[in-house]
């Protein structure tokens, strides 16, 4: 999404997140200057933090919950041709858990070398594999599955067709 300032283009992109996170949830999406890499300047990246950092409960069967955050670097206008203001996608984390906190899975792109791994990838939690696994027990959800990127609507729908969670819109699949 674009603005004709930098915080039109924050608060359009904002909206847009709010609005695909409304089809399982009331929780509420907003902004920060990313603290570990503010630099002080108006390109400083963004932070979207969901429901305050807290999980969001999933209204499902199984009691499944959601954490998310997303990260956005700013592209400035660079000459008459793009006049706006941009964000572009840099870096998320969305994990699944279980209503006493374990893991079910989470998928994690932190490209700015936070870990080893700077590819988008996929944690299988220990809520799914746990201490029964036959292969690597009790290490396996240390594992880095690449993914690609993996947007939020495509998680969120996976929590509504695989997860049982029941939408709270009826156009949740046009939303998504």
């Amino acid at each position: 999404m674009s603005g004709q300032t930098l915080w039109e283009a924050i608060e359009a992109q904002r909206a847009i997140v709010q609005y695909v996170l409304s089809a399982v949830s009331n929780a509420v999406v907003v902004t920060r200057r990313d603290s570990r890499r503010a630099t002080g300047h108006s390109s400083a990246p963004m932070t979207f933090i969901f429901n305050g950092g807290e999980r969001i409960r999933l209204s499902s069967p199984e009691r499944v919950h959601l954490e998310a955050s997303e990260w956005y670097v700013p592209i400035a206008p660079v000459d008459n041709v793009r006049r706006r203001w941009a964000l572009q996608v840099s870096g998320y984390i969305y994990r699944l858990s279980t209503e006493d906190g374990l893991e079910i899975g989470a998928y994690h792109w932190h490209p700015d070398g936070h870990r080893h791994i700077v590819d988008p990838h996929l944690h299988i939690g220990p809520a799914t594999i746990g201490s029964n696994a036959t292969y690597r027990p009790g290490a396996m959800h240390k594992a880095h599955f690449p993914t690609g990127f993996v947007p939020l609507a495509s998680v969120i729908r996976m929590t509504i067709e695989e997860l049982g969670a029941e939408p709270r819109r009826p156009d949740w699949d046009a939303i998504l």
